[in-house]
This record gives C-alpha cells, sequence and structure tokens, in this order.
C-alpha cells in the first residue's frame, strides 16, 4: 500500500534536496548513447521509491505539476503505479543507429516507448518505470481536407483517406528527456553553465541541477511534441520512399480556433494535404507538432506583443513585428531548433524529399544534423494573389517616412520569399492625388464587414459524404467613384442555400450601415441533382474504358452548371457533364489542358453514337 499524506497535526520528514550517495543504492545506473536499452539502463523519475529515481525531475511535464495538486487534494493516491497491461506501441519504430549515439539524440528517450519490453526485468522487481514515448492508432476530421476532396486536389483512397475523409494516421506522443551533457554541448555552453541557468531562471525548482552533478539526465517540466504519420511508420526510416514532411510549432491560437493575426493553420493544414497526397503516391507523411507556444515566449506575452502590435504609432506594420516581441520578451525569438532533429533522428529519417517550410531556421536545424532534404515546398501560387495595390494620401512630411518603411519592407520580402516568390518585390511611385479618400471610419467598416462575409465551404452534402453543398468565394475588391466593391462566387448544390448565402450577406450590410448594399449579377443557374443510377453515366463511363483505355475520374459537383437549366425545365432529364483538365481556377494562372481537350471530342462522339 503506497504511504499517504500524515493526517492534520501530524509530521512527516521532508528531505528537502540530496547529494551524491545518499540513498541512490538501487538507482540504475544510465549510459547515454549505449549499445542497447539493457546496458542504458531505465529512465526512473517517479516519487514512490526516491531510492530509485536516477534523475532530476518527474515524469509528464507540465503535467507533474497538476499531479502533484491531484495527490495534494487526494483525488490521487501518492505513489500510485501506473498497470501498464496493454499500453504497448500499435506500432514499432527502430531500433535506428541514432539510438547509441550520444550526440545524435540528447532531448527525448529512444527507448522510451518500449520500456515494457526492454525493462520488464526492472518492473518484476518493482521498478515504478514510465514510458516517456506512446504510440497509438487515431483517424484525424479536418474541414480544410474535406474542402480539399471536394475540389478534387485529394480523393477518398479507402486507405490513407477513409469514406468519411478522415485521414487514417499513426499518432506518437513523446514527452522530452534531457541528457545535460549533450544538451550543453548541442548549444556550445558548459554543463555547469547550463545547470546553474536552469536552476536559477526555474527560481530554485530543481536543487539537484546544482548540487547532483552525478545525475545527468534531467525531465524539464515543459510541453513534448506529437508526431502524425500518414502512411506506414517503417517507410520514415526507408530513403528511397518519398517523405513528406513539417516540422510545426504550437500556435494555438490559429492552428485550433483559426485567429486571422497570423497564418499558422494555413501552413499547417496545407502541410497536411501534401503529406496525404504523399503518402496516397506510395510515399510517407510526417508532421512534428512541438508545443513551443508563441514562438517559445507562452501566449500571455504572445498577447501582450498582439496588443503593442496593434497599438503602436502607425498601427501594426511588419518591419516593427520582431521589434515589437523584443520589447516585451527580451528576444525575437526562443524555438531553438537545435533539439528539434533528434525526433527525427528517432525515427530513423535520413533524408527528406519534401520538406514543407518556409523557415530557414528549421532547415539549416535539420541538414546540419546529417539529414539531407531534397525539395522545400512553399505554400502555392494560387493562394498569394498575383498582385495588389494601394493609392495612398500623404501630408508631405509623412512621405520620407512612408519611402523608408517601404525600402524596408521590400527587403524584408525579399528575404522571407527568396523561395517562394524570387521575384516579389514592393514598388513605390508617385502618382495623381485621389480626389477623394476613405475616412478612417469607412475604412475600419469595411474591413469589418469583409472579415465576416462568409467565405470558403459552409455546408457538407448529405447525400453523397464527402462533398461540398454550398461554398462562397470572396473574390476580389475594387475601388469605385462611389467607394468600394466586393465580389464573390456563391455556389450551391441547392438552391435554397444559395439564397440563404445571399441574405447572410445582405444582412452583413445592413448591419454595417454607411451605404453598404448588396446586389446580384448573372444567373441564378439552378443545381442539376446527382442521380447515383444514371444510366447516361453507365454508358459514357464505358465508353471512356473503351476509348482511352483507362478508368474515368467521376465527380459530383456542387457548381450551378448550364445543365441546371435543362433539368429545371424538362424534370427527369438524366444528365452528365463531361469535362477537361482545368488548372488553377478562379485565379490570374487558370489554365486548360489541351492534351485534355483532345480526348473530350472522340469521348462525346462515341457517347451520342451509343445512345442513338
Amino acid at each position: 500500500m503506497a504511504a499517504e499524506y500524515p493526517a492534520p497535526g501530524t509530521t512527516r520528514h521532508i528531505r528537502l534536496t540530496s547529494h551524491p550517495g545518499q540513498g541512490t543504492d538501487v538507482a540504475p545506473a544510465l549510459v547515454w548513447g549505449a549499445a542497447d536499452a539493457a546496458r542504458r539502463g531505465p529512465i526512473v523519475g517517479s516519487t514512490s521509491n526516491r531510492s530509485q529515481r536516477n534523475v532530476i525531475g518527474t515524469h509528464s511535464g507540465s503535467y507533474g505539476v497538476y499531479r502533484a495538486l491531484a495527490v495534494a487534494a487526494g483525488s490521487l493516491e501518492r505513489g500510485h503505479r501506473a498497470d501498464l497491461t496493454d499500453t504497448a506501441p500499435t506500432d514499432l519504430v527502430g531500433p535506428y543507429p541514432g539510438w547509441c549515439d550520444a550526440q545524435r539524440i540528447v532531448s527525448i528517450d529512444p527507448w522510451g516507448a518500449s520500456v515494457q519490453h526492454e525493462f520488464a526485468d526492472f518492473l518484476a522487481r518493482g521498478y515504478d518505470i514510465r514510458p516517456t514515448i506512446a504510440v497509438t492508432q487515431a483517424r484525424v476530421h479536418l474541414p480544410e481536407i474535406k474542402q480539399a476532396i471536394a475540389f478534387q486536389r485529394l480523393a477518398i483512397d479507402g486507405q490513407v483517406l477513409l469514406p468519411d475523409a478522415s485521414a487514417q494516421v499513426t499518432k506518437v506522443a513523446i514527452e522530452p528527456v534531457w541528457w545535460l551533457p549533450g544538451v550543453a554541448a548541442r548549444f556550445k555552453v558548459t554543463e555547469a553553465k547550463l545547470r546553474r541557468a536552469l536552476f536559477e531562471e526555474t527560481g530554485g525548482m530543481y536543487p539537484e541541477l546544482v548540487t547532483r552533478s552525478d545525475l545527468e539526465v534531467f525531465l524539464p517540466p515543459i510541453g513534448g511534441q506529437t508526431l502524425y504519420v500518414f502512411g506506414d511508420v517503417r517507410d520514415l526510416a526507408n530513403p528511397a520512399v518519398t517523405l513528406t514532411a513539417r516540422v510545426h510549432d504550437e500556435c494555438n491560437g490559429s492552428d485550433v480556433f483559426g485567429s486571422d493575426i497570423c497564418t499558422c493553420r494555413p501552413y499547417l493544414t496545407h502541410a497536411i494535404e501534401e503529406c496525404i497526397r504523399g503518402a496516397q503516391l506510395g510515399g510517407v507523411g510526417l508532421i512534428a507538432y512541438s508545443r513551443k507556444e508563441g514562438r517559445a515566449l507562452g501566449e500571455v506575452t504572445k498577447f501582450l506583443v498582439y496588443n503593442a502590435r496593434k497599438r503602436q504609432l502607425g498601427g501594426d506594420r511588419a518591419d516593427k513585428y520582431f521589434l515589437r516581441t523584443e520589447c516585451v520578451a527580451g528576444v525575437q525569438d526562443m524555438r531553438f531548433q537545435e533539439l528539434m532533429p533528434d525526433v527525427l533522428h528517432w525515427l530513423g529519417v535520413k533524408k527528406i524529399h519534401r520538406l514543407v517550410s518556409m523557415s530557414n531556421m528549421k532547415y539549416d536545424a535539420i541538414t546540419r544534423a546529417g539529414i539531407e532534404v531534397i525539395e522545400r515546398v512553399n505554400i502555392p501560387d494560387h493562394m498569394i494573389p498575383a498582385d495588389a495595390q494601394v493609392v495612398l494620401a500623404l501630408r508631405p512630411e509623412d512621405v520620407e517616412g512612408v519611402e523608408r518603411i517601404v525600402g524596408e519592407l521590400d527587403k524584408a520580402i525579399k528575404v522571407e520569399f527568396a523561395k517562394a516568390d524570387s521575384g516579389a518585390r514592393l514598388e513605390l511611385e508617385e502618382a495623381d492625388a485621389p480626389a477623394k479618400v476613405f475616412s478612417a471610419e469607412a475604412t475600419a467598416r469595411f474591413a469589418r464587414l469583409t472579415s465576416l462575409v462568409p467565405n470558403g465551404v459552409l455546408s457538407w452534402s448529405l447525400v453523397v459524404p464527402g462533398i461540398v453543398e454550398s461554398s462562397n468565394n470572396l473574390g476580389t475588391i475594387r475601388t469605385t467613384p462611389e467607394g468600394a466593391r466586393l465580389m464573390s462566387t456563391i455556389t450551391a448544390a441547392v438552391t435554397s442555400r444559395k439564397h440563404e448565402i445571399f441574405d447572410r450577406v445582405r444582412a452583413l450590410a445592413a448591419l454595417a450601415g454607411g451605404g453598404a448594399t448588396v446586389e446580384q449579377y448573372g444567373l441564378d443557374a439552378p443545381e442539376f441533382p446527382y442521380q447515383p443510377n444514371s444510366q447516361l453515366l453507365k454508358v459514357a463511363s464505358q465508353a471512356y474504358r473503351d476509348v482511352l483505355g483507362e478508368e474515368p475520374d467521376v465527380h459530383v459537383s456542387q457548381c450551378s452548371l448550364e445543365l441546371g437549366m435543362f433539368t429545371q425545365r424538362l424534370p427527369g432529364l438524366d444528365t452528365i457533364s463531361i469535362g477537361t483538365e482545368l488548372h488553377d481556377l478562379h485565379s490570374p494562372k487558370e489554365s486548360v489542358s489541351h492534351k485534355s481537350v483532345a480526348k473530350v471530342w472522340p469521348l462525346v462522339r462515341e457517347v451520342v453514337s451509343r445512345l442513338s
């Protein structure tokens, strides 16, 4: 029976700290980088039996504090030992050569997922050894993936992407385990300096950092990381299998809640889409998600910086982005990437064929670790406007300052987009003074309106899972003599949905006030319903096979195409649409494949001949 806290009025001895040789006779020896788990020894960070401990700190990272609170509150028995029955990893990882290299892995325990097997003898003798890595299977559901399916960027294959549009993944949770000599070497400081800084900057939380030089392993009270693997985990270590990967640092506001002050979620979801596509093509995808909120500065600091950025003279400006952070935090960024490649070594990664990242810090850390990167994948061009311009009305005394700011921004853009768009630039030229300018009130009102207009996928089909039912494309903004015009395109497989979206936009305009109006232009084309038992579809599909010698790609569209006009006038009419191969739809780069055009004519001719 585990010991309980003494009753009120009684006392129990409290050991404030310990020194080498005091009560550690039975603590397993740790030899970091040993050839196998047995010679390396188990990590024992539990508090149930202090004589067994061979590390500084406790398991569970920052959650160790919650465990202490649970013990104090009486909801958790002090000394509770985990029952590890049936908790073994669903997928085996390693071992790989990097596990036995003391310089390659210094921030995680490579044997942390397999303690039930590797240290069974210690467990049988009563040692409280706990995994620091857990591996399981799961499915992830993301609206952006459903959108990618609807727009035919991805297709359901039944293995990676399942019929409900979820993605099958292997998930790995990892707690940090720091081998202090190796961490110090990674940051090019002495171990003594590192230990002192950790002790002092945590308010003396861990005295053993300075009193127990014999303890070389530290379990820091910080967040760990989670891996999401699309495809076979074992393929990560095979350089012949194409690996698509992104190393992503946590941004809760954007990643989870879609906050618009940064673009973290679009980067993340784009990377997930690329990982899925790579896995479907026979490769493997990896998302390594690290808990480094607010560039490792924390959310409180992050929000303080947000306020400072928005309230500074001249508003939120790119050239002041890092300056405001440094003013609050004392440093621009604390996401030191020196430890990040450890998890890649644990997975056995030797080559990343497609790294979905624009961060030079991450790229440099990965390549310095000896991992080859073949290609860096940026955000697709269709997600970035081709060009934009704005006319500013300035006072003569402000011209010089604006020229300086634009010059600084131009330099920053050239560096930031060197890989994504080497031709990106900002140009400042003199223009005729406009006859009218927007008032500050009108500018703010229009900005609020555009941010609230429904945009993207709005509803999903209840008839055909994974298919978009309705969407709105917030397209262009143009100034006019009367003010500003916002144009968007509403599409829906159900006519009532289109009018519902239109009414929502009209209601927003009414709330905005200031003369905002909404008008409809173009045809209100009705939908043409999906007919799963369509005889025409069967005839066309077989004709496609016979004429072109391949399987047809059949999709359900939410667009109100011209076919809707025919089905509206002729109820029950069997209709399908035979289309060409189109790229970058509704963008300045929209194009059609001439090869696909050549396929369409003989196909249509064959379909008509069979019907006649």
